[in-house]
């Protein structure tokens, strides 16, 4: 348990942070934080999972081989990586300030 003197003294040490430092995150913008994480990764694995699930018409409708589509997966997985990556790079840049 934490005592109550260090919870307002902790409170307190935070209000007085210089002005260079990140303010901590709130208790309710934590909680949206790991909700839209938490999408996203549900996102991931249910994309992953129409993709396998897709796999045998896939077969049909190319005529692969069952070695072939593991190849299949993994170009999609590589697709999608480089557009999660250019994307968040897009994301930094435009932060950082970087112009358009």
């Amino acid at each position: 348990m934490v005592p109550v003197a260090l919870a307002v003294h902790d409170r307190e040490a935070i209000a007085r942070r210089p002005t260079g430092e990140p303010a901590p995150m709130e208790g309710r913008s934590r909680w949206i934080a790991l909700y839209v994480l938490c999408t996203g990764m549900l996102m991931v694995i249910l994309d992953g999972t129409i993709v396998n699930v897709a796999l045998p018409s896939i077969q049909d409708d190319l005529g692969f081989k069952q070695a072939s589509l593991a190849w299949v997966v993994n170009a999609y997985l590589i697709a999608f990586a480089v557009s999660c990556c250019s994307r968040g790079a897009w994301e930094i840049s435009s932060r950082a300030g970087a112009s358009s």
